[in-house]
């Protein structure tokens, strides 16, 4: 008896000793350095519509005061279904610049997740995953973070919580997979089952049921005197009953019965530790659903208006709108890799902006890696008593000008077509005005501006009311047909263009029934005085508008879209359909076609790079149809001749290490006599070894060809640039930090090309 009682001690003790282990090597979230990235699928089941309300009221709460955090939607695996949209409950949620929809645009939200985590990484922070959802999406961009953060920082500090067998496994296994040996995981008991169902056991973290068929819940949060619940969880009933308007039909779901289902959230319970204050939906609801807010008002700053530059000096002012419910201090710290200084100024009860100045022993450096981290306060507190948070990052320290420079430092020419990404340099009201900070698409640029890839090429998008790019043109005088390049989704949107102040014409938008489908809309017969380095501004009246390019023709030539020109594109882990669109070619006798196509990285049969054109609407005619690799070639057709002909590329590459280029397509007339643009044909660009594995990397560039080069990693930030460039240029391996995609960009006086660059 005495032995047995000795052993089963001993196993309980052991027991005891694991239970202990395993609880200490749990992580604690940390508001002041990490980041919550709350992931939802939305589909095919409405519970994620009732989650997304759950944390928004949470987020509401003081608990979760100062919490830095950016949503998803769309993070979707293998499941069928269809997609509940709810962006208006995002909006409300989340704030309307503080997420992101991967149904719309899957790649684009790859990088809008990786620009918000990378910082957090790289100051030492950890990065929270909610995952109601999916684990697709976080493969997919925790890929693309380990370009640039070391693999063991991401192991740390890449937290990624599952409570749901069902979610597991309706992710590609080899994503599942790959998230688990790149992150931390934890799998937590499942938030649908109640205390105790052995199917809800996943492992050591208990989770309370946060769902109930009860209607009372519903009830209650539509009627709260909390009216930031109030509004969320009318508005997510809102769009489940337009979804399904008689009721939802699935009687194993809790809101078939008007009930409640927000059990991703018991994912957030864990993440914040917040336990016993809300493990039931009893207390859920009285924490964060029906209590009454307190203190008498909110306390908020915003990081929304924040610059993307300032120029190097010894005090820095910033302006930061805030709200406080009594006399609180509001406060901006400076950091670059760690603190250099701060300011602080006292505002009283009431809503406004707080100008405060921050005074440094010395002028900082030129570069682009600060950030403003602002807070607001109780007075005379510090760091530990923030009550609101948030920060401003990639913040470019500049030299001190602030003039105006053509982007690439060479002028857009009149005539000719204007790529929307190439706006001048110069920054936030000098070059451009837009009202939402970081760039949405992630691409080309590191400032405010919003660019994308669409339409066989890059697009300025997310454009609001109010917006505007400028460009430093040389114009020749003349009498022009300006085509605009653009997309929209609803009608009533312009674009209004200016040159030197004066206005040459509005752009009517049509809707084009979707972001990603481009029209060309023609002004004719704009009067533009010539002259060198005018400023050509677009401003968007309205908003919403996708802007690929403006081309201006002169019309003393014919009315043809001769010589047709793009700089091209890449194909690299997506499938491409592209077209120049039916171009007009009537007034040439005949045309000649030009193009440079190449393969790079370890192509397989399901890879394919097809070229094809159409004379009159007529049937494709093959230019290259080919699987697998392609070494670089280009490729001509002489002699068309017609009314209209279309260009046509369809591509595939199964992984992001195999990428087609097509670049330098061209159309002229085929005796010489150009029509509109005048223009050469473009230099043959060659970049060897590509990839690169060591040593060093070659840019040759044709002879008596001064150009600027610019390289960019894959979230936009230049990582290496020259001017007055000739011939060649030779890039040691040790330029490049992190392996992955790089996009070269040589720019010479007559245009700029764009080519990518591999490093293993």
């Amino acid at each position: 008896m005495n032995t047995k009682i000795t052993i089963q001690c001993h196993v309980l003790v052991l027991l005891l000793l694991i239970s202990t282990a395993l609880f200490a090597q749990r992580p604690y979230f940390n508001k002041n350095t990490d980041i919550l990235i709350a992931q939802f699928d939305s589909k095919p089941d409405p519970d994620d519509i009732h989650a997304q309300a759950a944390l928004g009221s949470m987020l509401a709460h003081s608990d979760l005061s100062g919490v830095n955090y950016y949503a998803v939607a769309g993070a979707v695996g293998t499941q069928n279904g269809t997609f509940i949209d709810s962006d208006a409950l995002f909006d409300m949620a989340f704030g309307s610049g503080n997420w992101t929809d991967a149904d719309a645009n899957w790649w684009g939200s790859v990088t809008n997740i990786t620009n918000k985590v990378v910082p957090i990484l790289q100051n030492g922070g950890k990065v929270w995953v909610q995952e109601a959802g999916q684990s697709n999406i976080t493969a997919d961009w925790i890929y693309q973070v380990l370009q640039s953060v070391a693999a063991s920082t991401v192991k740390s500090n890449v937290i990624v919580v599952q409570h749901s067998n069902w979610n597991e496994d309706h992710t590609a296994a080899s994503d599942l997979n790959y998230v688990k040996d790149k992150a931390t995981y934890f799998a937590i008991d499942d938030g649908n089952a109640p205390d105790g169902a052995g199917w809800g056991d996943r492992g050591p973290w208990s989770t309370p049921e946060y769902r109930s068929q009860s209607s009372t819940w519903m009830a209650q949060a539509k009627s709260s005197p909390n009216p930031i619940a109030k509004q969320l969880w009318t508005e997510a009933d809102r769009v489940i009953d337009d979804m399904w308007p008689n009721g939802y039909p699935h009687d194993w779901s809790y809101i078939h019965y008007d009930g409640v289902d927000y059990s991703d959230c018991v994912e957030n319970w864990w993440i914040f530790n917040i336990g016993a204050d809300a493990d039931s939906n009893s207390k859920f609801w009285a924490r964060y659903v029906t209590n009454t807010p307190s203190g008498g008002g909110n306390n908020t700053v915003s990081c929304a208006s924040l610059p993307s530059s300032v120029a190097s000096s010894t005090s820095i002012t910033v302006s930061v709108p805030y709200e406080a419910s009594q006399s609180r201090d509001v406060v901006v710290e400076f950091w670059d890799a760690g603190w250099i200084a701060q300011g602080k100024t006292a505002v009283n009860a009431g809503s406004g902006t707080a100008n405060v100045t921050i005074n440094l022993s010395s002028a900082p450096p030129a570069g682009s890696n600060y950030t403003f981290k602002v807070s607001i306060r109780p007075t005379g507190g510090d760091w530990t008593t923030n009550i609101d948070a948030c920060q401003k990052n990639n913040v470019t320290v500049t030299s001190g000008s602030s003039g105006q420079t053509p982007y690439g430092g060479t002028n857009r020419t009149i005539p000719g077509t204007i790529e929307a990404e190439h706006y001048d340099e110069g920054g936030e009201g000098v070059a451009y005005h837009d009202t939402s900070t970081g760039n949405a698409g992630g691409l080309v640029r590191s400032d405010d501006v919003d660019i994308e890839a669409r339409d066989g090429g890059h697009n300025v998008g997310w454009t609001a009311n109010g917006e505007w790019l400028e460009y430093t043109v040389n114009a020749t005088a003349g009498t022009y047909n300006l085509e605009a390049r653009v997309a929209a989704t609803s009608t009533g949107k312009n674009l209004v263009v200016k040159l030197d102040g004066t206005t040459l014409g509005t752009v009517n938008v049509p809707n084009t029934g979707d972001w990603g489908t481009f029209q060309t809309v023609t002004l004719n017969n704009i009067t533009v005085s010539g002259g060198n380095d005018k400023v050509l501004r677009i401003e968007f009246d309205g908003g919403s508008v996708n802007l690929n390019y403006v081309r201006f023709v002169s019309t003393g030539s014919g009315s043809c879209d001769l010589p047709y020109s793009n700089s091209g594109f890449s194909i690299s882990n997506q499938t491409t359909n592209w077209s120049s669109g039916a171009l007009d070619i009537s007034c040439a006798g005949s045309v000649d076609i030009s193009l440079v196509a190449e393969g790079v990285g370890p192509m397989e049969n399901a890879d394919y790079l097809n070229i094809y054109y159409k004379l009159n609407g007529g049937s494709q005619v093959a230019i290259l149809e080919n699987t697998n690799t392609y070494s670089s070639n280009t490729l001509t057709v002489n002699g068309l001749s017609g009314n209209t002909l279309e260009l046509i590329v369809n591509g595939y590459t199964s992984y992001s290490d195999e990428t087609y280029t097509v670049s330098n397509i061209s159309v002229n007339n085929a005796s010489g006599a150009r029509q509109g643009l005048t223009s050469d044909p473009e230099p043959h660009i060659s970049i060897y070894p590509n990839p690169l594995t060591s040593g060093s990397v070659t840019i040759s560039l044709p002879d008596q060809e001064a150009s600027a080069i610019r390289i960019f990693n894959v979230m936009g930030q230049t990582v290496y640039s020259a001017e007055e460039v000739k011939d060649q240029l030779r890039i040691p391996r040790s330029q490049f930090a992190a392996k992955g995609i790089y996009l070269v960009e040589i720019a010479t006086p007559q245009k700029t090309m764009q080519r990518k660059l591999f490093i293993r």
